[in-house]
């Protein structure tokens, strides 16, 4: 494996997963105390909320740009056929797609901040009565109904794909361990705890030199600190973790995206394996006893199917 190898395999978060599932409750024991996940989710937008700001002002500048050529391009166009007049519409559609994508932040934000208010709004008690409590509540809500509604889609586009080389979809957690429990629920051989225990085992003893994988020595430090985050439940070894999967499973691994397009491909040693110009079809045709998964790269979430 070489210094190149770094760029070529899918990169992971640390964190864990916006899980998008549950809804946002409120004690019913004690009206003063707040529950953890609800308090979890506004200290999260409250530290997110900053680089939103930074990122729409970005998209500000650049809807103001995109305006300017598409003036540019339409005062020069003649006709129908004109490639000024292509341009301009091009340039209109990617102006669209900017503002959706700004709404979108919007309203995140916007969410965020009713949350916020509902706890500033109190003194030194907000009680489930409380109506800046029960608005800051819906709008979590709200906000947890939209990512649902999202991640409930994107389930049926994986299960689709999935369908097409025989394999029944399987909903995989949402918390950081979803490439675990997908290979735990498929494989039906190891708990999502074993498997990250054998991953650390296997990468522990390709360190020592005594595994299947050989670390290039430029990248022995930065694969060191990652496998020991298998230790610890909801964290990845970013780069290698499909790669000590497929050793410790003695199966080949097959990752693609939502559009179908082959990402990874492993092999049951841990080699990594380029296809930049194979479909999916032609990948599965010549591996079909591989584990397919389907990377949803917005959400960070794999998902997969057993056959």
């Amino acid at each position: 494996m070489d210094v190149d190898d770094t760029e070529r395999v899918y990169r992971l978060p640390d964190e864990a997963q916006d899980e998008g599932y549950s809804e946002s409750p409120v004690s019913h024991n004690h009206a003063d105390v707040f529950n953890d996940d609800l308090q979890q989710a506004i200290e999260q937008s409250m530290v997110t909320e900053v680089t939103d700001q930074l990122r729409r002002a970005d998209r500000d500048r650049e809807a103001s740009e995109l305006s300017e050529a598409i003036r540019r391009s339409l005062a020069t166009a003649t006709d129908e056929n004109d490639p000024a007049l292509a341009r301009a519409l091009a340039l209109s559609r990617k102006s669209q797609i900017q503002d959706e994508q700004m709404r979108s932040d919007r309203e995140r934000a916007d969410v965020a901040k009713a949350i916020q208010r509902s706890l500033d709004s109190g003194t030194s008690k907000i009680t489930e009565s409380d109506p800046a409590m029960t608005q800051g509540l819906a709008s979590s809500k709200e906000s947890d109904a939209v990512r649902r509604a999202k991640a409930i889609r994107k389930e049926r586009k994986a299960a689709a794909i999935l369908e097409k080389y025989h394999r029944k979809f399987v909903k995989t957690v949402r918390d950081g361990n979803c490439f675990y429990d997908g290979m735990s629920k498929i494989r039906r051989d190891a708990s999502i705890t074993e498997l990250r225990q054998k991953s650390y085992d296997e990468g522990k003893r390709c360190l020592d030199g005594n595994g299947k994988l050989e670390f290039h020595p430029a990248l022995t430090s930065l694969f060191k600190k990652q496998i020991e985050n298998l230790k610890e439940s909801y964290n990845y070894a970013e780069q290698i973790d499909l790669r000590l999967m497929a050793c410790t499973q003695n199966c080949r691994i097959i990752v693609c995206d939502l559009d179908e397009t082959v990402i990874n491909v492993l092999g049951s040693k841990g080699e990594l394996e380029e296809y930049p110009k194979k479909t999916l079809s032609e990948v599965m045709g010549q591996y079909p006893e591989a584990e397919l998964f389907v990377y949803d790269e917005e959400g960070k979430h794999y998902m997969t199917g057993e056959r």
